[in-house]
């Protein structure tokens, strides 16, 4: 990207959620707002464990993300009923714990992110 006022290369800086443009040479910049498309995707996803060995140390992990008791996660898992619902964020957040954890699961929707 070349620099409106003198026509040098702008310099690209990226932090805390904003993208700057800076011209080395005459101190022009612009900076905008970046959005990544997973904050305005506003779908309520539904997650499902579909693991049949559930152990005590998953039981654990899966009480953290639902904020259920242990017993009641037992249950939703023996039933593979959902288990829980929340923003794409957040359920990416959740699917990570879920993997590190090796607890097998579906998301419905498809879930993308």
């Amino acid at each position: 990207m070349k620099c409106p006022k003198c026509n040098s290369d702008l310099i690209e800086n990226i932090k805390f959620g904003s993208r700057e443009y800076l011209c080395p040479n005459c101190n022009y910049g612009v900076s905008a707002f970046i959005n990544e498309p997973i904050e305005e995707d506003d779908t309520i996803y539904e997650l499902c464990i579909i693991d049949e060995d559930i152990t005590i140390d998953k039981i654990k992990v899966l009480a953290k993300i639902s904020n259920y008791n242990f017993l009641d996660v037992k249950k939703l898992c023996a039933d593979h009923s959902t288990i829980y619902r929340d923003n794409a964020k957040a359920m990416k957040n959740a699917k990570t714990a879920l993997y590190e954890a090796s607890i097998k699961y579906t998301i419905k929707p498809e879930f993308k992110w």
